[in-house]
């Protein structure tokens, strides 16, 4: 399924978007080496359709793989916090609350729309389900006011009572039933609802499905209930770039809103019943006007040269407007091949200004495109600017020389000794490192026995110092991360270095845990914030242990400070969701990233205060667990 269609309040942000549907991600992925988000369902079918084999990026087209792709818990837990309206506040519903309980509040919302309990083949809202059953159903029980006969009431409109015994008293009781059935009538519109005449005129401009009503984005004039599938091909809306509406009221609310027409239909109907005349509304208040199917012109006037600002609507018995034929007006009104409908005095301001399809010059190869194939021009357009992708600090990069530059000019081709592990910190072009690796056999094969030499003792002493060690099985892990300056270093050159943490455990016979570190950041927080996440490993004893995991964990980045009144240690608790996949039972070819927060502290905020000390950096690890093996 794509993504979340709900109305959000306030709009949701552009970070929080599939970059594919443009919709609230659900059930959010994230692909690590370029950090863009997708509905899961949106980038299986932009991968399936792949007939190359080789997997991209549907943004940006870098080569990735399904080891690359890990669930976002985190951002699924921000969308499903966030607020929402119900999908029926045009009907009238002021309910607002977290996305997570909007199915909750459908399955009891009053405003719902229901089939009729008597299938009488009307639909109700349901907080008028009990007045519909009881008042206005023509399947409705009752009873004859004579004999007290039980029967719907449509069959009491033909029923024949035997209780009346001459001609003139048949004909008092049908004056009866017709004057009772006098007082209600049908929607106009063909909504099938059925009123009290005193309540047609608010039906019509108010509750009536079939009213017509304004998009505040693209200002087409659609159909109340159509409005959702209208959305969903506004091109105006899927590009986020609001219009700014001629005939709808303005609103301050980002959320999806269709506005009443403010004019009225000039009616010219010759049968019109002078009970309808009656229950009319002034102009200025009426309900939206009836459309046919042709669409006729003479329910829009607005636009019109002939015509200035102070006259636009419509008045009951204007000469101007009965003396004008329907084909006179119906002249005055073109389709556009986007589908929008205009008058004659629109059509140079909607060519120009409004239509999707107007030809626009592209900024950047000045190719003429259509407005709406904008966007996708960019994805293949050789003049469009790129960043480097070596980070080498140039930006503005035209697509097509981003070869040439990789080549001759990038300041990151230059490259180190591949032996300056072993010591030889030499620095050379590209073109020039495979001589000197060529003219420095003898000196490099000096440094690697040194070196080699060199780890033998340090594993010796490892191996006696691990001899006399136990892994962390007390739920609590203290990490401590040397050089940590030298690994941002190297994830700022190669995006997505990560550190991981010695493995440990929640008891002897518990929960095997790791956290993995990314110092440049990762996902979102790629470039500006420290990355942390903690990952559920394959244990020995997982068959005996409950699943999910069940418990609360702590991840703390502790403050180095001297002055123990100014520490400011940063943490994070979270206590899993049975539903979280990261937490389930793990597999042993598992690839997923685990779960935190991909934004845990900023760069900045490490470099001001004390939590990183002669380029060394603490991190503390702490489980309740819920659950243990009981032996």
């Amino acid at each position: 399924m794509p993504g979340h269609k709900s109305f959000f309040v306030p709009a949701v942000r552009e970070n929080l978007l599939c970059r594919i549907c443009h919709l609230p991600v659900r059930n959010a992925v994230q692909v690590s080496v370029c950090g863009h988000r997708f509905c899961d369902s949106c980038l299986n079918h932009a991968l399936g359709e792949t007939r190359s084999g080789r997997l991209r990026c549907p943004v940006d087209n870098t080569a990735i793989d399904y080891s690359q792709v890990y669930a976002d818990d985190v951002t699924n837990q921000m969308i499903m916090s966030l607020t929402v309206i119900c999908d029926y506040y045009q009907a009238g519903c002021k309910w607002k609350g977290q996305l997570r309980k909007l199915q909750g509040h459908l399955a009891e919302c009053k405003f719902v729309s229901a089939d009729c309990s008597n299938s009488c083949g009307a639909r109700i809202q349901k907080r008028r389900m009990s007045e519909h059953t009881s008042k206005d159903c023509p399947k409705r029980r009752v009873c004859c006011a004579r004999c007290k006969a039980e029967m719907s009431y449509e069959q009491l409109r033909v029923h024949s009572c035997p209780a009346l015994r001459d001609r003139g008293s048949d004909r008092g009781s049908n004056r009866s039933v017709n004057s009772v059935s006098s007082d209600h009538v049908t929607c106009p519109r063909n909504c099938g609802e059925r009123m009290r005449v005193q309540d047609k005129a608010r039906h019509m401009r108010e509750d009536c499905l079939n009213r017509w009503v304004f998009c505040q984005y693209c200002n087409t004039e659609i159909v109340f209930r159509d409005r959702q599938d209208h959305l969903r091909r506004c091109p105006v809306y899927n590009r986020r770039q609001p219009a700014t509406p001629s005939r709808a009221n303005k609103s301050n609310s980002p959320t999806v809103r269709f506005e009443v027409q403010q004019h009225t239909r000039q009616q010219h109907s010759r049968t019109r019943s002078s009970n309808e005349r009656e229950n009319q509304m002034p102009p200025s208040n009426s309900a939206p006007p009836l459309r046919s199917v042709s669409f006729p012109a003479s329910l829009n006037h607005i636009g019109r040269e002939d015509r200035d600002v102070g006259r636009q609507v419509a008045h009951r018995g204007s000469t101007n407007d009965l003396s004008r034929s329907t084909e006179e007006l119906d002249s005055d009104i073109f389709t556009c091949t986007c589908g929008r409908r205009i008058s004659r005095a629109e059509i140079t301001t909607h060519m120009s200004d409004e239509c999707p399809r107007r030809l626009t010059k592209c900024q950047h190869c000045r190719v003429m495109v259509k407005f709406e194939d904008v966007e996708t021009h960019h994805q293949s357009c050789p003049s469009f600017p790129l960043s480097c992708p070596n980070n080498c600090g140039v930006a503005q990069i035209p697509r097509g020389e981003v070869e040439l530059h990789l080549s001759r000019d990038c300041r990151s081709n230059i490259m180190q000794c591949p032996f300056r592990h072993a010591g030889c910190h030499k620095q050379f072009p590209q073109r020039s490192l495979q001589r000197h690796i060529e003219e420095s056999v003898q000196q490099h094969l000096e440094l690697v026995s040194e070196l080699a030499i060199q780890q033998q003792k340090e594993i010796n002493s490892l191996k006696e110092i691990v001899r006399h060690c136990k892994p962390y099985h007390d739920s609590k892990l203290l990490w401590r991360i040397d050089d940590f300056w030298e690994a941002f270093d190297e994830g700022k050159r190669k995006p997505g270095t990560e550190l991981h943490s010695p493995v440990f455990y929640t008891s002897n016979y518990g929960y095997k845990f790791k956290v993995v570190l990314f110092p440049y950041g990762n996902g979102s927080g790629e470039g500006t914030h420290l990355s942390l996440y903690i990952r559920l490993l394959p244990g020995e004893y997982d068959s005996l242990l409950p699943w999910p995991f069940e418990g609360q964990i702590t991840l703390t980045l502790l403050d180095q400070s001297t002055d123990k009144r100014a520490k400011r240690h940063i943490s994070q608790s979270f206590s899993p969701d049975p539903n979280w996949k990261s937490f389930q039972r793990p597999s042993k070819n598992s690839t997923s990233l685990g779960f935190g927060y991909p934004q845990f502290v900023s760069h900045r905020g490490l470099e001001s205060i004390g939590y990183v000390r002669d380029d060394v950096l603490f991190l503390k690890v702490t489980i309740d667990c819920k659950n243990a093996v009981d032996l």
